[in-house]
């Protein structure tokens, strides 16, 4: 899926996850910004680093993985 979306990079930081993309990604801004509004601990940074939070006791890819099917427009 990263491939897919362009993504560099995935990369954790205790509960946080940082998604970086390519400079040459394809991805639909709108479907960013839904991604952004639909989930509590997701911000987009000046630099196009997409960070979230993880949620104590949810599993890490399964959130990751609904974060990049959203991203898909599939989520």
């Amino acid at each position: 899926m990263c491939e897919r979306l362009r993504i560099s990079a995935v990369e954790r930081q205790g509960s946080r996850i940082a998604l970086r993309f390519h400079p040459e990604t394809t991805l639909d801004p709108a479907k960013l910004v839904t991604v952004v509004r639909s989930r509590a601990g997701i911000k987009l940074d000046p630099s196009g680093v997409l960070w979230m939070e993880v949620k104590r006791g949810e599993l890490v890819p399964a959130a990751l993985r609904n974060v990049l099917l959203g991203l898909q427009g599939q989520g």
